[in-house]
C-alpha cells in the first residue's frame, strides 16, 4: 500500500506549524509596526490610485510610456500636485514611497541614513560591470571605499587645470568649421561634452587619457574601451529599470564585433591597474620614477594603489569614479549649454564677467571660484535641471518619514522594512514655494540672494554626498569659460523652445538627441586690444621662466609664420619684423616678455590666436604658468632699469582706452612712455596700467577702478611716484589719492606720501556730457549706467573729486595738457602749483 508523503503526519505537522508560525510573525510585526507608528505619530500618506493595488501594473505602464514621450520627470511632478507631495504606491509587488518634501530626503539622506540602502538596487544590474566600489555597496564596504577615495579629490587636484586646458584645445578642433551662419545644419556639442569629460577623467584616474577627441584619433585600444565603456554603461541603467526582472531578463550587450562590452572595459583598466601595483612595489624597494620630472604628475590610480594591492578593488574603484566623473559634468554642460544657446541676454552676460575678470587669459582655480554669475548659472542649471533628478533607496528597518502623513501631510509618515523610498530632485528644485512663482523659468540672478538647505541637492546630500563634486564644478567652470572666450555667440537649430528631458544615468537634454545642434560665431578681436592704433600688434607674454628666451623666439616667429599663410601674405613682406624685450616685472619675480611685430592686427590681432599660441608653447616646455594676452591687464613694466632705480612711472589711460595702445603714435608706432622714456629716464621704473574700461562691458564705479590701481601699485616696492593720466584715467587718480590719504593702511597711505607729481593729459575735472559721450563711443549698447551718474557734467561725484584734488594735490607737481581744439566737455581745475601746456607746444 502506498502512503502519499502530502498524507502522512510529519507533514501534516510541519505544514501547519509553519503556516501558524508565519501568521503568528505576521501578525506580532504587524502589531509592533502599529504601535511605532502610533508612538511617533504617524498618519497614512496619500496612496496613488491604481486598478492593480497588488503589483501596480497600469502605474508602471505609465511611467514606460511616459519616459518614452520624454515626459516622465513632468508626470511624476504633476502626480505630487494633484495626489501629495509625499504619496505611497506598488512597484511590482513591492510597496513604494516617493517624496518631494525636503524634510522627508533628509531623512533618508542623513537623519535616518542607516535605515536605507542602496546596493539592492544597484548590485544585481551593475555588479558585473562596476564590482564592489562606491556607488555600489553600503556599510562597511562603502565606507572604506569613500575613505579610500576623498582625499584624492582635495584642493590640489581640483585646482590643477592645465589637463583641462589640453582637452579644450581637442574639444575646439572637433568642432567643425565654418560654423555660424544661419542654416547650417549646426553640430552635437552635447556628444562632444561626452567625448571631452571621459578624456580628462581617464587622463586623472589612469595617467593616460583615451583621446576620443584627437584630431590624431584614440589608439585602437582606447577607442574600444570608450566604445565599451558606453555599451557596458548602457547594459547597466538597463538592467536597473528592469528591476526585479533584471536577473531573468538581462542580457550580456556586446560590441559590433561580438565582445563582451564588461570584458573590454576591464582588460583595458587592468593592464593600469598591473602597473600602478607595481609603482607601489617599486616604492617600497626605494626605487624613484625612470619618467623624471613627468613622473610626478598626479595620477589618481597610483595614489590608490598606496592604500591596497588588491587588484579587483583598485578596478571596482576606479570604474565607480569613472561612471560619476564622466557622465555628471557632461550632463550639466550639455543642460546648461542649452539653455544658453537659447537665451543671448544670460551669455552676453556671463561673456561680459569673463572679459572683466580675465581679459583674454585662461582662468586659474581662484579666478573661476570669484566669477559670481557663472556661479549663479552653473546653480540654476543644476536646480533646473539636476543631473540626478530620481533617486531610490530600499528601506532596511522599519522607520518614519517627518511629514507627508494625514490629510494635510503634514503628519509623519510610517515607512516599513522592504518599501522602495524615492526622491524626486527635479520637482523639489521646482518648487514655487521655496524658488518663487518663476520656478520652471532660467534666472540665474535668483542666486544673488538665495538661501536654501535641503530644498537644494545638485549632488546628493548626507554621508553619500558626491566626493568629486568640487572636481565636476571645477571642469563644467573651465569648460564654460574657455567657450565664452572663443564663442560670441550660440546659435541652437533646435526649432523647439521647450527643453524636453532624457534620462540615463544622469539627466540630459533630449531636444533632438542624440543630435543636439548649435551653431558657433567665433569672437572677434577684443575691442580692448590695440589693433585700432596702428599696423604693428603688440602682446605680452607673462610667466617666462628662465633659460625659455630661445623657444619664445621660436614660437613667435612660428606664429607669425603660421598666421602669414592664413592671410596669404607674400613671403617677402616684412612678416617676419618683430622684436622681443623681457623685463623682469617684479624684483626677482616672474619675467614678462613685450612683443611687436611689423604684421599688422588684421593677421594675428585675437586672443584666440594668442590662446593657441599659449597652448603650444606651454606643451612644448612645461611652462605651465605662462599666459600670453593683447589687452596688458594690472601694471606691465615697459622696460628694464639699471639695478637704481629711482622712481615709479605709473601710465592711466582713459574711458575706452588700452594700456599700451593708448600712448602709441597712429603714424609710426611709437609709444612714447617706452622707447622715449627708456633713453631720457632709464633710472625711472615705467609701467601702464589696465582694466576693463569699456563704457558698455567695463567696471561699475570709479571706485572699482580704483581699488584695483591701489591693490596693484601695493605689490610693487614703494619709490617715489609720478602718475600720467589721460581722460578718465584722471579721475581714477583723483579718487586713488584721495582713498590713499584717507585710509589707515599704511601700504595704502604710502601710495598718497609716496606721490611727487602728476601729468594730466586731457582730463574732464568737471565730467563729461553723457550725449557727447554716445558719441564718442560707438555702438554703446549696454553702457555703465552708475558710472554714467558719476562722470556726468557738474555730478555730485565730480564736483566732490574736483574739491578734494586741489587739496589732495597741495605742494606737489601738476602738469595739465590740454587739446587745442576746444571740446566743450573738458574743463580745467585751476591749481596754484599747475602748470598748462597745449599738445602743439610739446610737438
Amino acid at each position: 500500500m502506498t502512503i502519499s508523503l502530502f498524507a502522512s503526519p510529519l507533514f501534516l505537522f510541519t505544514s501547519i506549524t509553519t503556516i501558524l508560525y508565519i501568521l503568528y510573525r505576521t501578525i506580532t510585526t504587524s502589531l509592533a509596526r502599529r504601535r511605532f507608528a502610533r508612538k511617533n505619530g504617524c498618519l497614512p500618506a496619500a496612496h496613488l490610485p491604481l486598478r492593480d493595488p497588488l503589483l501596480g501594473i497600469d502605474g508602471l505602464r505609465a511611467s514606460i510610456c511616459a519616459a518614452k514621450q520624454r515626459k516622465l520627470l513632468s508626470m511624476l511632478t504633476d502626480r505630487f500636485y494633484s495626489i501629495a507631495p509625499t504619496h505611497t504606491s506598488h512597484r511590482l509587488g513591492s510597496p513604494a514611497i516617493i517624496t518631494m518634501e525636503p524634510e522627508n530626503v533628509k531623512a533618508i539622506l542623513a537623519t535616518r541614513f542607516k535605515d536605507f540602502a542602496i546596493a539592492p538596487f544597484r548590485q544585481p544590474a551593475l555588479h558585473s560591470f562596476l564590482g564592489d566600489g562606491i556607488f555600489t555597496t553600503d556599510g562597511p564596504h562603502w565606507a572604506a571605499s569613500r575613505a579610500m577615495i576623498r582625499p584624492n579629490f582635495s584642493r590640489d587636484q581640483v585646482a590643477d587645470l592645465d589637463a583641462f586646458e589640453d582637452h579644450f584645445r581637442d574639444l575646439l578642433q572637433a568642432m567643425p568649421d565654418g560654423f555660424g551662419a544661419e542654416g547650417e545644419e549646426g553640430f552635437d556639442l552635447q556628444e562632444l561634452f561626452f567625448r571631452f569629460t571621459i578624456d580628462s577623467a581617464t587622463e586623472f584616474l589612469f595617467g593616460k587619457s583615451v583621446r576620443s577627441l584627437s584630431a590624431e584619433g584614440a589608439d585602437e585600444a582606447e577607442a574600444r574601451f570608450a566604445e565599451a565603456f558606453t555599451v557596458a554603461q548602457a547594459e547597466g541603467l538597463d538592467l536597473i529599470r528592469l528591476g526585479p526582472l533584471a536577473r531573468l531578463l538581462g542580457a550580456k550587450r556586446r560590441l559590433s564585433t561580438g565582445e563582451r562590452a564588461v570584458d573590454v572595459v576591464h582588460a583595458y583598466v587592468d593592464q593600469f591597474v598591473d602597473e600602478a601595483v607595481r609603482y607601489r612595489e617599486g616604492l617600497e624597494r626605494g626605487e624613484k620614477s625612470e619618467e623624471g620630472e613627468e613622473g610626478k604628475k598626479y595620477v589618481f590610480l597610483h595614489e590608490l594603489a598606496k592604500q591596497t594591492k588588491d587588484k579587483r578593488r583598485l578596478r571596482d574603484e576606479l570604474l565607480n569614479v569613472l561612471l560619476a566623473g564622466r557622465d555628471t559634468t557632461a550632463s550639466l554642460l550639455g543642460n546648461l549649454f542649452w539653455v544658453l544657446s537659447k537665451r543671448p541676454d544670460v551669455w552676453a552676460k556671463l561673456r561680459e564677467e569673463i572679459e572683466q575678470q580675465l581679459g583674454g587669459k585662461t582662468p586659474t582655480y581662484e579666478e573661476l571660484r570669484s566669477m559670481k554669475y557663472l556661479k549663479w548659472c552653473l546653480n540654476e542649471s543644476l536646480r533646473l535641471h539636476p543631473v540626478v533628478p530620481l533617486n531610490s533607496r530600499m528601506c532596511v528597518a522599519d522607520t518614519v518619514f517627518p511629514v507627508g502623513g494625514g490629510p494635510d501631510g503634514k503628519a509623519p509618515v510610517f515607512v516599513k522594512k522592504g518599501t522602495i523610498a524615492s526622491y524626486s530632485v527635479f520637482a523639489m528644485h521646482r518648487r514655487k514655494d521655496i524658488y518663487g512663482p518663476d520656478a520652471d523659468e532660467f534666472r540665474p540672478e535668483r542666486w544673488e540672494s538665495l538661501r536654501v538647505g535641503w530644498e537644494y541637492l545638485p549632488f546628493n546630500g548626507g554621508p553619500r554626498i558626491c566626493v568629486g563634486q568640487q572636481y565636476a564644478l571645477t571642469e563644467a567652470s573651465y569648460v564654460t569659460v574657455r567657450l565664452a572666450q572663443e564663442f560670441k555667440a550660440l546659435r541652437n537649430t533646435d526649432p523647439s523652445d521647450v527643453w524636453q528631458e532624457q534620462i540615463a544615468l544622469t539627466l540630459c537634454s533630449g531636444n533632438g538627441f542624440p543630435k543636439m545642434s548649435y551653431a558657433r560665431e567665433l569672437s572677434e578681436a577684443r575691442s580692448d586690444s590695440p589693433t585700432t592704433y596702428a599696423n604693428s600688434f603688440v602682446f605680452r607674454v607673462q610667466g617666462l621662466p628662465q633659460g625659455h628666451d630661445d623657444s619664445l623666439q621660436r614660437h613667435v616667429r612660428g606664429l607669425v609664420v603660421k598666421n602669414s599663410h592664413l592671410h596669404n601674405l607674400e613671403l617677402d613682406c616684412p612678416v617676419f619684423d618683430f622684436q622681443v624685450d623681457i623685463v623682469t616685472s617684479r624684483c626677482g619675480g616672474p619675467r614678462v616678455a613685450l612683443i611687436e611685430s611689423a604684421v599688422g592686427s588684421e593677421v594675428f590681432g585675437s586672443q584666440r590666436h594668442l590662446r593657441e599660441f599659449q597652448y603650444y608653447f606651454r606643451r612644448d616646455t612645461g611652462a605651465n604658468q605662462l599666459n600670453a594676452d593683447c589687452t596688458f591687464s594690472n601694471l606691465t613694466r615697459l622696460y628694464n632699469n639699471p639695478e637704481k632705480i629711482t622712481a615709479d612711472i605709473i601710465a592711466i589711460t582713459g574711458l575706452d582706452g588700452h594700456a599700451y595702445g593708448s600712448w602709441k603714435s597712429k603714424e609710426d608706432s611709437i609709444m612714447w612712455l617706452r622707447h622715449f622714456l627708456s633713453k631720457d629716464l632709464p633710472n625711472c621704473r615705467v609701467m601702464t596700467y589696465g582694466s576693463n574700461s569699456n563704457i558698455g562691458q567695463g567696471l561699475e564705479t570709479i571706485r572699482d577702478y580704483e581699488r584695483g590701481l591701489q591693490e596693484q601699485i601695493k605689490l610693487e616696492k614703494q619709490r617715489p611716484l609720478i602718475f600720467v593720466a589721460h581722460s578718465y584715467g584722471g579721475l581714477i587718480l583723483a579718487r586713488t589719492l584721495k582713498e590713499a590719504r584717507l585710509s589707515t593702511d599704511p601700504a595704502r597711505e604710502m601710495i598718497y606720501t609716496a606721490t611727487y607729481g602728476v601729468l594730466l593729459f586731457g582730463v574732464p575735472h568737471r565730467g563729461l556730457p553723457v550725449a557727447d559721450m554716445r558719441k564718442l563711443i560707438p555702438d554703446l549698447d549696454n553702457p555703465r549706467y552708475a558710472l554714467l551718474d558719476q562722470i556726468i557734467s557738474d555730478s555730485e561725484h565730480t564736483l566732490s573729486l574736483v574739491g578734494d584734488f586741489k587739496t589732495i594735490m597741495e605742494n606737489r607737481q601738476v602738469v595739465t595738457f590740454y587739446e587745442t581744439m576746444p571740446t566743450k566737455q573738458l574743463v580745467f581745475v585751476s591749481l596754484p602749483n599747475e602748470g598748462m601746456y597745449s599738445y602743439q607746444a610739446c610737438s
